[in-house]
């Protein structure tokens, strides 16, 4: 079975009231958010976040950074991607979400492991579905 590789984990919230997009923002010591569209305020529980279902039609979700911050100390990181990254072949996919250091760590590791080919899935809006991108490298 494929896998669907995402490279950190997703976290943008859409108000439940008009699904416009909430940035993070310090309420009273604690965080909340706020609608950028509405002006709602929620707490993190009540918001939805964006689905990444679609992309499961590709083969299994496997989330490889599961912080929202990657650090400054990179070595650690390689080492982890390079051990769940070890199987990735021409079946499996690299779902390109989060910091853009990230992706092209996971892009150039992913690549080592399979002969300088990688397929990303690329969201698009106008068709609200993924593309796949087959690069050779």
């Amino acid at each position: 079975m494929s896998v669907v590789y995402v490279v950190q984990e997703f976290r943008r919230y859409h108000c439940p009231e008009c699904d416009g997009a909430y940035s993070r923002k310090a309420s009273g010591g604690s965080f909340g958010f706020v609608c950028n569209r509405c002006g709602h305020e929620y707490n993190e529980g009540v918001l939805k976040t964006s689905d990444l279902s679609a992309a499961s039609a590709y083969g299994d979700l496997e989330v490889l950074i599961k912080s929202n911050n990657i650090g400054i100390a990179l070595q650690p990181l390689v080492a982890s991607l390079k051990h769940s990254l070890k199987d990735y072949g021409d079946d499996d996919y690299i779902l390109t979400v989060g910091d853009p250091v990230a992706i092209g760590l996971v892009s150039v590791i992913a690549a080592q492991a399979n002969r300088g080919r990688v397929t990303f899935l690329r969201w698009d809006r106008q068709t609200r579905a993924y593309i796949k991108l087959k690069v050779e490298i």
